[in-house]
């Protein structure tokens, strides 16, 4: 019997590194019910914000074809008259979209916020529909 033992050796975790299963402790059904409780208000969250999230990418896409492709165009001949078609097909892009593009997201987030005024709680559901207008205008573009 030398050299064998009867009780193997443990695997002594590092002293306050417990697993996160512990049903025993109080703290461990505390998070589950917050976490629990922070899933239910993004849900619903969600669903209040589904109602004017497509609008705001439906506005992207529709003022980006109906208004930005004959405004960029408006400011694409004047470079191509005074820099060359080579300057315009490098530089438009960058000459025409930030006043162009921009200007009418601004513009489609401030229509759907004087629109739908009760649908917009905070600020930061005023960003998330600005998001979803560029969302817009990104996704039809490219």
């Amino acid at each position: 019997m030398s050299g064998t033992r009867a009780v193997p050796d443990l695997v002594a975790a590092p002293i306050g590194v417990d697993g996160f299963f512990q049903p025993r402790r109080a703290a461990f059904w505390l998070m589950l019910f917050f976490m629990a409780n922070g899933l239910v208000s993004v849900v619903g969250l969600l669903f209040t914000a589904s109602r004017i999230v497509p609008t705001a990418v439906l506005f992207g896409v529709l003022a980006w074809t109906l208004y930005t492709v004959p405004a960029d165009s408006a400011i694409f001949s004047p470079a191509a008259k005074l820099g060359g078609p080579e300057f315009a097909a490098r530089w438009g892009p960058a000459l025409a979209g930030p006043p162009v593009e921009e200007t009418l997201k601004v513009l489609g987030v401030v229509l759907l916020v004087l629109v739908a005024r009760t649908q917009f709680p905070t600020i930061l559901s005023v960003g998330v529909t600005g998001a979803m207008v560029g969302l817009g205008f990104r996704w039809w573009r490219t």
